[in-house]
């Protein structure tokens, strides 16, 4: 069986415990209280944080020689979340993205730079996502068991060590003889200069938003939790969900959506549904891709 087979069978029985776990009427009931002008507001909002994500991407894409217009940029980062979103790989609106930059201007730079400005612009998001989890950890350190403790710590230790070793290793002069190793190296020396702080900042501010949009949702459907602890909340699960063990996260993102919750006292009812809740965010704002497509195929 085919690795992509796997992580959906995975999910869908991660998904399907969650859901024997639940109390379904509950969560109808608590699903039907929510407005549908709150969401369409998030999901207004969650699109203009998109809008500046896809902005990141067009200054990472352009301090390496790419020549795409801010719109051409968006199109495609709408592209590839709509293709992320649809295509059985979790990856594949990436590849799609990067393919579509390369043949913009595949007379001047290899599909290699391509990939470097996918892989940078993840890295980048998940380095924020990192530092926003400290605080949270540090916050709410006695709410969280001491496994998560020392889980969340640990990796937010490990990504700092990891980047601060690459940084070194970056200025080393001496060739690296496995040429993966050596193109990475290669294509972190292009960004540390000063639009790499220019690149966390934008990341900084997209994240920020979405820990606000988390906040409206838990205020749409009456979550009675700090607002610090969203800080816990959002980064965890992001991570988790990105982990390539389920198909586009499926399972993974909702499973991590009650366990966190749940260690603040939430309902597992009303964690699933904020779970949900986030989903069709997402799952809207990737549908938007289709019409850029669409508009870009016919061109």
């Amino acid at each position: 069986m085919k690795p992509v087979y796997w992580k959906c069978c995975f999910g869908l029985i991660v998904l399907a415990f969650i859901i024997f776990k639940i109390d379904l009427n509950q969560a109808y009931d608590i699903l039907e209280k929510a407005s549908w002008k709150n969401f369409l507001a998030i999901l207004c909002f969650y699109l203009l944080a998109k809008t500046l994500s896809a902005y990141k991407w067009a200054i990472i894409s352009n301090h390496i020689g790419f020549t795409c217009t801010f719109f051409q940029y968006l199109s495609l980062y709408f592209q590839g979340m709509f293709y992320n979103q649809f295509l059985p790989t979790g990856i594949g609106g990436d590849v799609i993205k990067g393919y579509l930059l390369y043949q913009h201007d595949k007379t001047n730079l290899k599909p290699d730079y391509a990939v470097a400005t996918i892989l940078f612009d993840r890295l980048s998001g998940v380095f924020v996502l990192l530092i926003l989890l400290l605080p949270g950890c540090l916050i709410h350190s006695k709410q969280l068991t001491v496994i998560v403790n020392y889980i969340l710590l640990l990796a937010i230790g490990g990504t700092a060590a990891c980047a601060m070793l690459v940084i070194f290793l970056s200025y080393q002069r001496k060739p690296f003889k496995n040429k993966i190793i050596s193109r990475i190296f290669f294509f972190t020396r292009l960004y540390l200069d000063k639009t790499i702080f220019k690149i966390f900042a934008i990341s900084l501010l997209f994240h920020f938003m979405a820990l606000i949009i988390h906040s409206l949702i838990g205020w749409d459907l009456n979550l009675n939790i700090t607002q610090s602890y969203y800080l816990v909340l959002y980064p965890a699960a992001a991570i988790l969900a990105s982990l390539p063990v389920s198909l586009n996260g499926l399972g993974i993102r909702e499973w991590a959506y009650v366990f966190f919750l749940g260690l603040a006292g939430i309902d597992s009812s009303v964690a699933f549904i904020f779970a949900l809740y986030w989903g069709m965010i997402l799952l809207a704002s990737s549908l938007i891709g289709g019409i850029f497509l669409i508009n870009w195929n016919k061109k």
